[in-house]
């Protein structure tokens, strides 16, 4: 607005370069001079010519049908009159005629700018934009920028005005975007981001190539145009993340702000090249802003690991009470491991495609609930193994080993991302498949544990309870063909060592000796039945064949009468297991009954020289008959010493 004072008017009239000769004083002999001239405006008065002045209200008139060029000049010729008029009047009051022409003339300027700022503001909304009357404007700017502290002149910057016009334009661009509810589509947020970039570069390859030419290059009009859109988006963004944002908004939120924005498709387009600088084409958010959209989206993806860890044990427990038979892939397969893995794979793809490093943190939220899934899962499928019958109970546990297995090998390749976080989860899934391969020993111990006891009854060995071992072995040996690799090999090195170790404790346990009438019958018994053991093992590809001679040896020395002997096949017991002790060696001999007290103790004496040879000094790294506990004694003196 202008100042009402005397010197309202002045203006640097004498510089510009426009023609003012034409102009006359406007209404010299108006009858209601005393009115302000633009509280006349709505009457229809017709323009007058060239030659002629004009009143306020054709200025006015003028400037609405944005006539902005004649517009101008005769405000400039009024103005300069006004202020001629003043200087006339001197010291003295100035008339209610010159002070109604000094407020229509800054109700007038007024005017001019806010016509002027609404051609801006639309330039870039109006296809196609009036290219003239926008050069216009911009020569109009420079023009009254010349003035803007002499009196007279607005209250305001005119390049600041310029830039409020191209910001409010800018937003009106943003706001006309169409911007669905979700209701209306589900992908609202994605499909609107995806619109107004198109709009965004649409508008700034139309502001670089046919706006920009219409103002002199001190506009930066290329700049300010990307500035105000940066400041528009920004807020606009703020709004709509007050709207109910999930989990896929969140991510085509962050995808836009962190990657798509900078991209090719918008502001990194080839079309604004060169006008568009590596440093403006950043989105300048807030870091709190950006933050809670971050952490939100954090929030929003452990929600959706938790649901999917939730959905897959609903799933195998659901398998379960069908009864429905593990898939066999090569291995026992269950669809636990592949879900896992993917639903990983597919939030990290998405992650990446920010390309904003955010890799680690989405690695650390899965481990963490992934941790917490297996915890959970052997909580609850520790019932579920217990009322389920052999040997579907068998199949999903080792479908579920497999599937652990699976996992782990699944997260090396993300251990140089996380690696402390993913060794720890890799534990944690090593101590779920080992619990899970000893419920399913344990099983097959329990089973076999009545058979073996049943095995060396009275002064026969016989050979039923034997048979239902061997048959145990070989069910769980089928089973564990479907398991995979590397814990099969453990699984099966350990059923080896348990049933050799059963074995050969029945002969130092058992109340009976062989006796001469039934000795050579028995040890042939011992002898085949020691190599159908080992055959078996041998077929499941134990690497536990170490434990083979131990059986030789043992049924060796049943087998010898003579004590010399016995000593003989002792020395190559003690070689390959210098674990073996006094009552180990007691109890065979018992279980042998051919030898009398003086005899055994002259082997046992013998036992103990071995021991105090440094060749035969015991290995820490196999034990053996160490792991065997003997309770009977028969004779004190034959169980003294070592």
């Amino acid at each position: 607005m202008g100042n009402s004072s005397s010197n309202a008017g002045d203006t640097k009239g004498d510089s510009s370069n426009i023609d003012l000769t034409k102009f006359q004083k406007v209404h010299k002999n108006d009858n209601r001079e005393n009115e302000p001239l633009l509280l006349r405006a709505g009457e229809g008065n017709t323009c007058p010519a060239e030659s002629s002045s004009l009143s306020a209200m054709e200025i006015h008139d003028l400037i609405q049908s944005t006539r902005l060029e004649k517009a101008y000049r005769s405000f400039i010729f009024e103005r300069q009159e006004l202020k001629r008029q003043l200087e006339e009047n001197g010291s003295k009051t100035p008339s209610m005629h010159l002070k109604n022409k000094e407020k229509d003339l800054n109700l007038l300027y007024k005017a001019l700018r806010d016509k002027m700022m609404s051609v801006v503001r639309d330039s870039n909304n109006e296809q196609p934009c009036d290219t003239e009357l926008l050069v216009k404007v911009a020569q109009i700017i420079q023009e009254e920028e010349k003035r803007e502290k002499d009196p007279g002149s607005g209250e305001w910057s005119w390049r600041d005005s310029w830039k409020e016009a191209v910001r409010d334009g800018v937003k009106a661009k943003i706001q006309s975007v169409t911007l669905d509810t979700k209701e209306q589509n589900r992908a609202w947020l994605a499909v609107h981001l995806g619109q107004l970039g198109k709009a965004v570069v649409e508008d700034l390859e139309n502001v670089k190539n046919n706006l920009k030419k219409c103002y002199h290059p001190s506009f930066n009009v290329f700049n300010t145009y990307v500035d105000s859109y940066h400041q528009a988006i920004a807020q606009h963004l703020k709004e709509i993340y007050q709207k109910e944002i999930e989990t896929k908004d969140s991510y085509a939120l962050l995808k836009w702000i962190l990657n798509d924005y900078k991209s090719e498709e918008l502001m990194g387009s080839p079309t604004l090249q060169p006008d568009m600088c590596d440093n403006i084409m950043v989105l300048p958010l807030e870091d709190d802003f950006l933050n809670q959209i971050k952490e939100k989206y954090w929030q929003q993806l452990k929600e959706v690991f938790m649901n999917i860890f939730r959905g897959i044990i609903n799933t195998e427990q659901n398998n379960m009470i069908e009864k429905k038979e593990p898939e066999i892939l090569d291995w026992y397969h269950s669809e636990m491991h592949h879900d896992i893995c993917k639903a990983l794979d597919e939030y990290m793809t998405r992650i990446q495609e920010m390309n904003a490093n955010l890799e680690g943190k989405l690695l650390c939220i899965f481990l963490d609930e992934l941790q917490c899934f297996a915890e959970r899962f052997g909580n609850d499928f520790e019932q579920w193994y217990t009322d389920m019958s052999e040997p579907l109970c068998a199949q999903y546990q080792i479908a579920h080993i497999n599937s652990f297995i699976s996992i782990q090998e699944y997260l090396e390749k993300h251990r140089a991302t996380s690696a402390e976080q993913v060794e720890k989860v890799v534990q944690k899934m090593d101590a779920e498949v080992n619990k899970l391969g000893q419920t399913l020993m344990e099983k097959f111990k329990e089973k076999t544990e009545p058979n073996f006891k049943n095995l060396m009854r009275g002064r026969w060995i016989s050979d039923e309870p034997f048979r239902e071992i061997v048959n145990d072995i070989e069910v769980l040996s089928e089973l564990c063909q479907h398991m995979r690799p590397p814990y099969k090999q453990k699984f099966v090195d350990e059923m080896h060592y348990f049933v050799a170790k059963q074995y050969i404790s029945q002969m130092m346990t058992s109340r009976w000796s062989c006796g001469r009438r039934d000795h050579e019958r028995i040890v042939f018994t011992l002898r085949r039945q020691w190599g159908v053991l080992y055959e078996n093992f041998e077929n499941m590809s134990s690497s536990m064949n170490w434990v083979y001679p131990a059986g030789e040896h043992l049924v060796d020395i049943i087998e010898k009468k003579k004590s010399e002997d016995i000593k003989i096949v002792l020395q190559s017991l003690v070689k390959d297991y210098p674990d073996i002790s006094r009552k180990h060696l007691r109890a065979v001999l018992d279980f042998s009954g051919k030898l009398n007290c003086l005899q055994k103790w002259a082997i046992l004496n013998h036992l103990d020289n071995l021991h105090q040879n440094p060749v035969h000094a015991e290995s820490q790294n196999q034990k053996f008959f160490s792991e065997i506990p003997i309770k009977k004694i028969h004779c004190f003196c034959c169980v003294s010493g070592h």
